[in-house]
């Protein structure tokens, strides 16, 4: 069986509620029968997360 996600290992993200925009890298990838979850590190700490709660962009304040 092929699965295919919208995002791969070594991908750099951004979760949606950070506010500080820290850039991440995704460093796991789990199939379970909830859904895809990926592993988020930053090198201070990892975090399992929902594709739903980050993004490739980085969400930038107007100026």
């Amino acid at each position: 069986m092929t699965i295919f996600t919208n995002y791969a290992i070594g991908d750099i993200v951004y979760l949606v509620c950070d506010t500080n925009a820290t850039p991440r890298i995704i460093l796991e990838i789990l199939i379970k029968p909830s859904g895809i979850e990926y592993c988020l590190g930053n090198g201070l700490d990892n975090n399992w997360n929902y594709e739903i709660e980050f993004s490739k962009k980085t969400k930038t304040k107007n100026a």
